[in-house]
């Protein structure tokens, strides 16, 4: 055996090897599909990783909920926005008003100023306001933390003159209680709970029917298919429910696991309402998979052109970083991708109790999508067995 190997080192051909390569060459830059991924992935993920992930979040959507309306209120909310860290896009709606964009994923922080506020800073009582935190959505608890803890010394600094000038000594005239809500133990298992379970579901089942199709023709099975009278319609259809079956299994495995056995997660909703929530998210993951096999030529292309599709919605989803701590562009496109969304279902049914209609406006985006992947794969399949 060790003869055979220094012979074949002796024997060693340097233009036999460079014409593999060559070939091999050849063959990635006759197939637009590889030669499309290759280039595309890496500036897709350069993009992403360069301008759309911000681990600091600024602009955060707030909401300001005043029942003192004086100077020194409206200079600490200015203050406060001219910070970055905090966006007021809702100043002066009610107390449930702001629940309500809280728990529907619209805002991240409440900020509440007490009545008599004015009063009590200017009889040196140090009155409190209430910064309420969203602290299931992953990442939030950042900078704009740190920020709100500062401006109890530096918001009113201008207003405190005179004879109110003693209002500023080495504590603050006045404190910022944070309180988290959601997830009050600040438990990373609870905020990353949501987007577990749709990103393994979206990841598994894409990589499994990626590879159905593209299997089918390159092993000569599609033949057979066609000529037992099969629609092709039929055949995508036929494949599809297989694996749908698979896809809640497959859910009900990872939830009852992640939910009940290692997190210890007290849901607030009912497993059956996010089984059947579900539906459009899962059919949106096969229909990912189904895409790129009917896309791709072999299965290497069918995964490689499944990872570029997969590869925004883990970035933009919200999964890891805030999603409104994102660019404009980014949310833009974030908010076309399923897995934003059913992050979103489950992040409202585990923890805030969502009502139907709450599901509902978070259903439709992942089935306009849905069906813009079934008319695309039906396409592609019948233009690839032409």
């Amino acid at each position: 055996m060790l003869n055979l190997r220094i012979a074949a080192l002796i024997n060693f051909s340097l233009s036999r090897t460079l014409a593999i390569a060559r070939k091999e060459f050849l063959k990635i830059k006759q197939d637009p599909t590889t030669l499309g991924v290759l280039i595309a992935v890496p500036v897709l993920q350069i993009a992403l990783f360069g301008y759309a992930i911000e681990f600091f979040p600024k602009n955060i959507p707030t909401a300001v909920v005043s029942y003192d309306n004086s100077a020194f209120t409206r200079n600490f909310i200015q203050t406060m926005q001219s910070t970055n860290y905090y966006g007021i896009q809702y100043a002066g709606v009610s107390e449930q008003e702001a629940l309500d964009l809280l728990k529907t994923n619209k805002i991240n922080y409440i900020i509440t100023i007490p009545p008599l506020f004015t009063r009590d800073l200017i009889r040196g009582n140090t009155p409190e306001i209430l910064l309420e935190v969203d602290a299931s959505t992953p990442g939030i608890m950042g900078g704009a933390l740190q920020a709100a803890n500062e401006l109890q010394y530096l918001a009113l600094n201008r207003n405190l003159v005179g004879s109110l000038d003693f209002l500023k000594p080495q504590t603050p005239p006045f404190r910022v209680n944070i309180h988290n809500v959601f997830n009050e133990n600040l438990t990373t298992a609870n905020s990353m709970t949501p987007g577990l379970i749709a990103v393994i579901i979206l990841m598994s089942l894409s990589t499994i029917t990626s590879m159905v199709i593209v299997d089918e023709i390159t092993g000569g099975n599609i033949e057979v298919l066609l000529n037992s009278s099969f629609q092709p319609f039929e055949i995508v259809l036929g494949k599809f429910l297989c694996y749908l079956l698979v896809g809640y299994v497959q859910l009900l495995t990872v939830a009852y696991v992640g939910i009940f056995l290692l997190f210890h997660v007290q849901m607030k909703g009912s497993m059956l309402s996010l089984m059947l929530s579900l539906f459009p998210f899962i059919a949106s993951s096969l229909m990912t998979g189904l895409v790129a096999s009917c896309l791709a030529k072999t299965p290497v292309d069918a995964f490689q052109i499944s990872s570029a599709i997969i590869l925004p919605s883990l970035l933009l989803s919200g999964f890891v970083f805030p999603f409104y701590g994102m660019p404009a562009w980014a949310q833009s496109i974030g908010n076309l991708l399923p897995a934003t969304h059913a992050i979103r279902i489950l992040g409202g049914i585990l923890y805030k109790d969502f009502s139907l209609i709450n599901i509902l406006n978070q259903e439709w985006p992942i089935l306009i999508y849905t069906l813009v992947l079934v008319l695309i794969t039906i396409f592609s399949f019948k233009r690839t067995l032409n």
